[in-house]
């Protein structure tokens, strides 16, 4: 069904790219949400070569591209939109799922990122044995479609850690590496009441899977 749309959007990149000449300024954006903007070094059948304004080269497969604006010489390209695609400085998504470890070992979790920040809630527990929530603010370094790559503060409470009497706060810091959904974090706390003792290693690390609705 998709197979016709995407060979006519294919065509179409190849006519633009085909009638700009060498020298031209372009911005692409990949459908990995990858910005590249510079000047047309070179345009073949399926790739295209164009150089950055620090010098490097980059050579992108024609069907790797989402979307291109190409403009002659002696203009200059617009402005990024404050949306648009590839603008990774203001990309907004949502996402909820699941995930084991801290604060409840096992949990739901779901958070809204918009510009590289974002927020995040985590509630779980096991009937009888574990419990806990945290709540953290988010900052993502690197946002794509198919990877970021973030730390996070927040406070929790949690029996998983047994770092604080129960029904206290923790202040937990800590990275995560998601990759198309699947997620690993990294984790450390410091105790608002004194010291901490973790108690389980699930308290440092959590995995997990969550849908991002981009």
């Amino acid at each position: 069904m998709f197979k016709p749309v995407r060979h006519v959007i294919f065509q179409l990149i190849v006519l633009v790219l085909a009638t700009a000449a060498a020298g031209a300024q372009v911005r692409i954006v990949t459908r990995d949400s990858v910005l590249v903007s510079g000047e047309i070094m070179a345009e073949g059948g399926d790739s295209v070569a164009v150089r950055r304004s620090d010098g490097t080269i980059v050579v992108i497969r024609k069907k790797t591209i989402a979307a291109l604006d190409v403009v002659a010489d002696g203009d200059t390209l617009p402005p990024v939109p404050r949306q648009a695609p590839g603008s990774h400085s203001y990309r907004s998504f949502a996402s909820i799922g699941g995930g084991l470890g801290f604060p409840g070992m096992i949990n739901l979790v779901a958070g809204y990122t918009y510009g590289g920040w974002g927020v995040r809630a985590v509630l779980g527990g096991i009937p009888g044995s574990h419990h806990g929530y945290e709540l953290d603010i988010v900052e993502t370094f690197l946002m794509a479609r198919t990877c970021q790559f973030s730390a996070y503060a927040g406070i929790a409470s949690s029996t998983v850690a047994g770092a604080v009497p129960d029904g206290s706060s923790t202040v937990v810091f800590g990275v995560q590496l998601a990759v198309y959904g699947w997620y690993v974090t990294y984790a450390d706390f410091a105790s608002l009441q004194g010291s901490v003792r973790v108690s389980s290693v699930w308290a440092h690390v959590g995995i997990g899977y969550t849908h991002q609705f981009w």
